[in-house]
């Protein structure tokens, strides 16, 4: 059989061929079976472009099966656009709004979203947030970021440091100097 023909089970090829079954004692009988079982196995991880002399092949043969045949080993690979939202770009964002809270501190949330769009021209967040986004978007990204687990983190850290670091921490964050 050629290297890159994928053997099926079922098909003859994959199948090994049985010799007549003559065999006196059960013992022996019981040998031929796991003998056989192990070809066939040693046939399947072929299969899977396992090397059956490898290390670690009946690992390989075991997740490969695993991942063939139980829905919670697969991984479903996200469909469309990967999202530009990762740690740094919701980080700005809230660099931003605090940037905004702290030289403005007289806006309302609801000026302060209305605002994002024009400031973020100014940021590295130009790319993501263009001035038509609008600003209801905006605010329920932030206030996703608000309940995640990388915000907890962050406020762990900024809980003990003055406001003057806050705002110098987050001025860096916006110029990425971090």
């Amino acid at each position: 059989m050629p290297k890159n023909e994928i053997k099926k089970i079922g098909d003859p090829k994959f199948d090994s061929k049985q010799p007549a079954l003559d065999y006196s004692s059960s013992e022996a009988l019981e040998e031929l079976k796991i003998a056989l079982k192990v070809e066939k196995l040693v046939n399947l991880m072929e299969h899977y472009r396992i090397d059956p002399k490898g290390e670690h092949a009946w690992m390989y043969l075991a997740l490969e099966l695993a991942d063939h045949y139980m829905p919670g080993m697969q991984f479903a690979e996200k469909k469309g656009a990967p999202t530009k939202w990762d740690f740094n770009n919701n980080l700005r964002l809230y660099a931003l709004v605090k940037g905004i809270q702290y030289s403005r501190p007289n806006m309302s949330r609801k000026e302060i979203f209305n605002y994002l769009p024009s400031a973020a021209q100014e940021t590295l967040l130009k790319d993501i947030i263009k001035p038509v986004t609008k600003p209801s978007t905006l605010e329920t990204r932030y206030d996703k970021y608000l309940g995640s687990s990388e915000f907890k983190t962050i406020e762990a850290i900024l809980k003990n440091r003055s406001e003057q670091e806050k705002q110098e921490l987050f001025q860096h964050i916006l110029e990425n100097k971090l």
